[in-house]
């Protein structure tokens, strides 16, 4: 999926507003992208909402300011066995051993060269940092309770403090949205 970058015109309020901007990206094309979003998340308050797949996995997160939108598409992760996934991390925990090793060679070799490399930060731990963890933002959203389990369960990620927008109207047990507005 390609970095797609487009505006809506806010029609639910009364008031004039600005064009909001909506960049539409898949999880690995998200750092060049993220600082925009973060300049737009001026006071702090951002909306987030997760749209699903038919077997009710996590298919984005969408994040909102009041100028700026980011819909993060996330890969589906395969279906594996307990036993599978052990294994798999025996191998993965390997593997990266043997990167690690192979790129400390690597930056040696280019450390005589006079080459400096930039270390990347994975683009789910950048999610993570600058927007899911940031005790400068403040989330907002429908049904975070689940969207929080499947950030946690899904993506490997926390979610440091949000509010959900159906959990706030006092005296009611029910979470409706309308009972809430």
């Amino acid at each position: 999926m390609a970095h797609t970058t487009s505006f809506l015109e806010q029609r639910v309020y009364i008031d004039p507003h600005n064009f909001i901007f909506v960049d539409d990206v898949h999880e690995t094309l998200l750092p060049p992208v993220l600082p925009l979003f973060l300049k737009s998340a001026q006071y702090g308050t951002v909306g987030v909402a997760a749209t699903y797949r038919t077997d009710c996995s996590l298919l984005c997160l969408a994040f909102a300011t009041l100028t700026r939108a980011l819909v993060v598409h996330f890969s589906k992760q395969p279906n594996e066995q307990p036993n599978q996934q052990q294994q798999q991390k025996k191998k993965t925990w390997k593997m990266e051993k043997k990167e690690e090793k192979k790129k400390k060679r690597e930056g040696k070799k280019k450390k005589k060269q006079g080459q400096q490399q930039k270390p990347t930060i994975p683009p789910r731990t950048l999610l993570q940092d600058h927007i899911l963890c940031d005790s400068n933002i403040q989330l907002y959203g429908y049904r975070m309770d689940r969207i929080a389990v499947a950030i946690f369960l899904e993506l490997s990620l926390r979610i440091n403090a949000a509010v959900d927008i159906l959990s706030v109207s006092s005296g009611s047990r029910d979470r409706r949205s309308l009972q809430a507005i």
